[in-house]
């Protein structure tokens, strides 16, 4: 059985998320233009999981190469 690494989806909708927009027909708007602080927490958790991600991501290297 493969083990996964749930860091790597959930880094991956945190970033997506924090630069998501808004189309509108006269304009483009990012989504958190009202709200900032919701843009800068994904930001933040974004960068926290990817350091997780990598972290996480090493030991299971090592266990493929066994």
């Amino acid at each position: 059985m493969k083990k996964r690494n749930l860091f790597m989806s959930t880094t991956i909708m945190c970033g997506l998320f924090a630069v998501a927009f808004t189309f509108k027909i006269d304009q483009i708007t990012w989504l958190w233009t009202d709200r900032k602080p919701v843009g800068l927490i994904l930001v933040i958790m974004t960068i926290i999981l990817g350091i997780q991600w990598v972290r996480q991501q090493k030991p299971l290297n090592k266990a493929k190469q066994l």
